[in-house]
């Protein structure tokens, strides 16, 4: 892992680095400083016995004060750089948990988010298929309902021409059985000299000619070929029950 250049530790270096020239800045004004001291005080050794101070001592007076003052304030400033040296890597420490610790809440949020978008995306997901669902299922009952009208109006139109054709055949079979009775009463002789007739009668005749055709219509009602074939057959329905209407008719007038 390489370090940055704005790193703890470059910091650091550069820190001693400047700590070091200020020292030896430091140790060439005190050379100075004590050069004037010496000679301040033998400049004030050979002006002894004079009542006031020359003009160069008063100079090196004022120039060994100014040394002292930039002096003190290079050794303070020296120590506040020592003692920021010396605390740097605990701040930086603390600084880095402190930056783990965001950087660690920041994840998790981010992570919580990601979830949220991921729940998102599938509830959507779902909502999208319960929509094509439903849609589908719409489709399939209107397609239904509309079949079964289909249907339903088609028996009944059938069923209607078949109960059509049963209210003549009622009336034509009432007049027939009475018209069969009459004969019967009329001729009373002929019953104590001849045998009655043991002949069995018919399904045909013993059963109402429309229950005979609502049997055969819904057999083949449950013949029913494909929906392509389906008007063909219903015209076939219709027109055996029309053939099987007279030839009933004609079997009763034979009668």
């Amino acid at each position: 892992m390489t370090k940055s250049k704005g790193g703890p530790s470059t910091i650091k270096k550069r820190l001693e680095q400047q700590v070091a020239l200020l020292r030896r800045e430091l140790e060439t004004a005190k050379t100075d400083q004590s050069d004037i001291c010496r000679k301040y005080a033998t400049t004030v050794r050979k002006q002894a016995g004079g009542a006031r101070e020359g003009k160069e001592s008063l100079m090196l007076k004022q120039r060994m004060k100014m040394l002292e003052k930039e002096n003190h304030e290079k050794d303070q400033y020296i120590a506040e750089l020592e003692e920021q040296i010396e605390k740097m890597p605990a701040q930086y420490e603390n600084r880095m948990m402190e930056l783990w610790k965001k950087a660690t809440l920041a994840e998790k949020e981010l992570n919580k988010v990601y979830q949220n978008m991921r729940s998102i995306k599938d509830e959507v997901k779902e909502v999208d298929q319960l929509r094509d669902s439903v849609a589908v299922l719409k489709a399939r009952v209107e397609r239904r309902d509309l079949i079964i009208a289909h249907y339903e109006a088609r028996n009944s139109n059938s069923i209607k021409v078949v109960q059509d054709l049963n209210k003549p055949e009622a009336r034509h079979r009432k007049s027939h059985t009475s018209s069969h009775a009459s004969r019967q009463i009329v001729l009373p002789s002929k019953r104590h000299n001849t045998p009655e007739p043991t002949d069995v009668p018919a399904e045909s005749e013993t059963k109402p000619l429309g229950s005979l055709l609502m049997e055969r219509y819904k057999k083949l009602q449950n013949l029913r070929p494909p929906k392509h074939e389906l008007r063909s057959v219903d015209f076939t329905c219709l027109t055996a029950a029309l053939r099987m209407k007279g030839n009933q008719a004609n079997r009763y007038d034979l009668h």
